[in-house]
């Protein structure tokens, strides 16, 4: 009897992936290179270049699973590995280099690399980036008509590549061909290939196929039970896998007898250098090698315990293997397995808010009550200033100026950084959940937890003054002492250094106003959460300007012929006449961006990533508050 447990898993994964970007992904190892499987049920191959092996992905049943990272180890120096935030990583064989983000989807399946020249990653939208050694390509659509489930790549470059509608594609001499259905109606889930004359697939109902030249062979269901890993080390010699723990080798002709090789039944991950040299790993955190005639007992190879996924080995006596739940990595030398350590950190803390006062100074606060500092672009390491409240928000008048308010908070609410220490000042007695600050100068801050305002003279606060009895204030921006702008739902009050005015209703159909940027007492812009932007001219407010991105929530002005708006995971500039399209700057969300300068700004999101703009363009996230750093 054949099991269908993976099937149902499959079809969860899907419905989940269509509601949620960052869950698990399933890989595919190869011999030289990696590959991923986007729809599979299971786990992924490892494909065989002309020298390394590469990983295979583990099987979503596999412990640890979820949250596993694919990789691809081409030589004992070099491996990269990418996860579902669209990162990537590269390992010079003896530490892994921060996350970068290189694909704003956030749905990197999978990468294959034939050399340390070569790589091609592959996402959830049927496009591939490649790696020159140096840089990452922009995402190209190679397969309209569906997902790339699994590539492998060997030495030209060249790949081969299926998808989640029974195709193949290859890529030779820098093109790929069109996809060509071979399994109609079928989703593939895993590839390796030796050659691109040579490769071993199977599909969503278990069916294995072998590539000869240029015919592809419907071997059926060779097994019982599902098909799990599969790796080539060469045209007479691949490795399968069955979610049972057994193997069976095919010589280029036939398959062999099924025999056990994962006496624990939980295999994650395979990998073949050559015809004698595999290895895999398992949920347990176990290692087994193959040596041409037979599999070793198991050993441990994760002394945490936890379960290893993607295995990449680029030698007879060197292998890489990734794990989950907690990002970590583990080396093989020939002889021992390493001390697991981590190597993809889950995204960082929620960034809240960010303030720049000057170019080459910026402050970010997240949720956790740590701060990060910007010195002429580097960021310092996060630092805990409150670690029972959560900061919601910071303004800075100057690089020794800047006043970062607590939310649902217990006092004292806010505090002043004074260029070297961070010290409370405490607003009230009263547990305050603050939502904005504001400061011009270094003699004056205002604050609001929703429903009053609060204003600091340089050496203390005052208050409350009561603005919105239902209360909502959801911004404040000062342009001075005698002149901020509060916005609370469609409505704003303004404050002219002594009382706020009455409401004024910006326009009865924008819907809520989500932030607000003053530069003056007749120029203001604020953000509508349907995506749109109203300006102030000290009297009224404008018409509501449209704008490409559908969830603004943040804005940021120099002067009056330069702002900067964000929401969602995008942003978009104003020139003083028009605004431009909108840009995807994270795979995250947006949480408030502040500028320096028309030419600087920096944005910061839920993932703890900094963006920064430079000279009209912005550049690549940086995880400036991880919550897992590297020791």
């Amino acid at each position: 009897m054949r099991f269908r447990l993976v099937a149902s898993i499959h079809r969860w994964r899907m419905r989940q992936r269509a509601g949620r970007p960052g869950l698990m992904v399933m890989t595919v190892a190869l011999a030289s290179v990696l590959v991923p499987v986007i729809s599979a049920p299971r786990a992924a191959l490892a494909d065989p270049i002309s020298a390394p092996a590469t990983s295979a992905a583990p099987p979503i049943t596999a412990a640890g699973a979820p949250g596993s990272v694919p990789l691809s180890c081409p030589s004992p120096t070099f491996c990269v590995a990418v996860d579902v935030q669209g990162r990537y990583l590269t390992y010079n064989g003896k530490r892994w280099s921060y996350p970068s983000v290189i694909d704003f989807s956030g749905h990197l399946e999978g990468v294959a690399c034939s050399s340390t020249t070569f790589c091609l990653a592959v996402d959830f939208f049927g496009r591939v980036l490649t790696f020159d050694g140096k840089s990452w390509s922009a995402p190209e659509t190679v397969d309209p008509n569906g997902a790339v489930t699994s590539v492998s790549c060997v030495a030209g470059p060249a790949c081969v590549a299926v998808d989640n509608g029974g195709a193949y594609l290859v890529y030779s001499g820098g093109t790929w061909s069109a996809p060509i259905e071979i399994d109609s109606g079928q989703d593939f889930y895993q590839l390796s290939c030796s050659a691109v004359s040579s490769c071993v697939a199977y599909d969503g109902s278990d069916n294995v196929f072998t590539l000869t030249g240029t015919k592809w062979t419907n071997d059926g269901q060779i097994d019982q039970f599902p098909v799990g890993y599969l790796s080539c080390a060469a045209a007479n010699f691949c490795m399968l896998l069955d979610q049972d723990g057994n193997a069976s080798i095919f010589n280029g002709a036939t398959w062999s007898k099924f025999a056990i090789a994962d006496p624990n039944r939980d295999n994650s991950g395979l990998s073949c250098f050559s015809a004698t040299m595999c290895a895999l790993v398992d949920g347990r955190g176990y290692e087994s090698q193959y040596n041409g005639k037979s599999w070793s007992s198991l050993v441990v190879a994760d002394s945490k315990g936890n379960g290893l996924g993607p295995l990449s080995c680029s030698s007879q006596t060197t292998c890489v293997a990734n794990g989950s739940p907690n990002g970590d990595t583990v080396s093989f030398n020939g002889t021992t397995w390493s001390t697991p350590v981590q190597f993809d950190p889950t995204p960082g803390y929620v960034l809240e808010g960010v303030s720049c006062p000057t170019t080459n100074f910026c402050v970010a606060v997240d949720g956790n009550g740590r701060v990060v500092i910007e010195r002429n672009g580097t960021w310092s390491a996060p630092k805990v200033i409150d670690a029972h409240n959560q900061f919601d928000a910071v303004s800075c008048a100057t690089a020794t100026f800047c006043m970062a308010a607590t939310v649902a908070g217990a006092p004292p609410g806010t505090y002043l950084y004074n260029g070297s220490t961070w010290s409370g000042r405490k607003i009230s007695n009263q547990n305050l959940a603050l939502s904005s600050v504001s400061c011009p100068t270094v003699s004056f801050c205002m604050t609001t937890d929703g429903k009053h305002v609060y204003k600091y003279n340089g050496k203390a606060w005052s208050g409350p003054v009561g603005i919105s009895a239902q209360g909502g204030v959801d911004g404040i921006s000062c342009a001075s002492a005698s002149y901020c702008m509060a916005i609370y739902g469609a409505e704003t009050r303004v404050y002219n250094g002594v009382t706020w005015s009455k409401p004024v209703l910006a326009r009865a159909s924008i819907g809520p106003l989500r932030g607000v940027s003053c530069v003056s007492n007749t120029y203001c812009v604020a953000v509508a959460n349907g995506g749109g932007v109203v300006t102030w001219n000290g009297a009224s407010w404008s018409a509501l300007v449209q704008l490409g991105t559908a969830y603004t929530t943040s804005v940021a002005c120099i002067g009056t012929s330069f702002c900067a708006v964000t929401g969602g995971n995008t942003a978009e500039t104003f020139n003083g006449t028009s605004w431009s399209a909108p840009v995807v700057i994270t795979s995250a969300s947006v949480s408030a961006v502040s500028c320096g300068s028309t030419a600087s700004c920096v944005a910061v999101d839920t993932f703890g990533d900094a963006m920064s703009y430079i000279g009209g363009s912005w550049r690549m996230p940086v995880d400036i508050d991880p919550i897992n750093p590297y020791a």
